[in-house]
């Protein structure tokens, strides 16, 4: 896998949302020896985990009636 590939499944993969065993596996092992996509793949997961928190802190807040 090069970075280009590795870009393709990034997001699927921080996301931890389902992908192909393979693909993931190959992703896996591109980011062990890039660090410049082990960077992005750790910097994207941050945000997922910033986003999560975010939504479950506004879980019971609702818009101001008009």
């Amino acid at each position: 896998m090069n970075c280009s590939e590795f870009e393709t499944a990034l997001v699927e993969i921080a996301r931890w949302r389902p992908v192909d065993a393979e693909l993931g596996a190959r992703a896996q092992a591109h980011a062990a020896t890039c660090a410049s996509c082990r960077r992005r793949l750790d910097d994207e997961r941050l945000v997922t985990e910033q986003l999560s928190a975010l939504r479950a802190s506004l879980s019971g807040v609702r818009a101001p009636d008009a």
